[in-house]
């Protein structure tokens, strides 16, 4: 009969009653575990790095939790991704400087893009017919010519004296007896006289005009 812990016919094979299921009996209840194993009977599993956000399953073999993933279930999942910035935690972003949005995707400008919108971070893309940093100022194409402002999409604000869609025809508010011939100046016919060609010049005789003034 074999003393308390051993057995075989020579009483020589060490007895572990727990058993060794990775390992092999040493000696009475004493495991030695094989690699990657521990615990009394070599049922533990030996993660080396790890499991931070999940269970090691077998050596170096871990079961991540939900939202989680890589060897040591360290590295977030953003299931949508994070387009312009990282994945913080579990589908949450850290968008990088003049980005937004739940993916990082939506460019943040500091000034309003007036007449376009924010493509970039502080860069706004300005609709047709406008143009500057902002948007906000209009294109006129072909430019306003003499002097005269742009002030809409191809809508030209002409100084006194010229009119037009470019400002290139000469305007004069009255011409009654002339022609306009350059800006608020007018050419009178023969007999009259005036800013507005409507005084009728007089002769050095008496009474007598040298015009027409029905």
């Amino acid at each position: 009969t074999c003393s308390s812990g051993w057995s075989g016919s020579t009483c020589a094979t060490p007895v572990c009653s727990q058993g060794c299921v990775n390992g092999a009996c040493s000696s009475p209840d004493t495991c030695t575990c094989s690699a990657g194993w521990q615990g009394a009977a070599c049922g533990t599993p030996i993660c080396g790095n790890g499991c931070v956000n999940g269970v090691c399953t077998a050596p170096d073999t871990c079961s991540c939790a939900t939202g989680w993933t890589g060897p040591a279930c360290n590295v977030p999942i953003c299931v949508d991704g994070c387009v312009n910035g990282l994945c913080a935690a579990p589908n949450t972003c850290s968008c990088h400087t003049g980005w937004s949005g739940p993916t990082c995707a939506v460019a943040v400008c500091s000034v309003n893009c007036e007449h376009g919108w924010c493509s970039g971070p502080d860069t706004c893309t300005c609709n047709h017919g406008w143009m500057g940093a902002t948007c906000s100022t209009p294109v006129c194409n072909p430019p306003c010519r003499n002097a005269g402002t742009c002030t809409a999409p191809d809508t030209c604000s002409c100084l006194d004296g010229w009119t037009g869609p470019l400002c290139t025809d000469v305007y004069c508010e009255r011409c009654d007896h002339g022609v306009c011939m350059g800006p608020l100046y007018c050419e009178c016919f023969d007999g009259w006289s005036g800013p507005r060609c409507d005084v009728c010049r007089r002769s050095n005789v008496q009474f007598e005009t040298l015009c027409d003034e029905v």
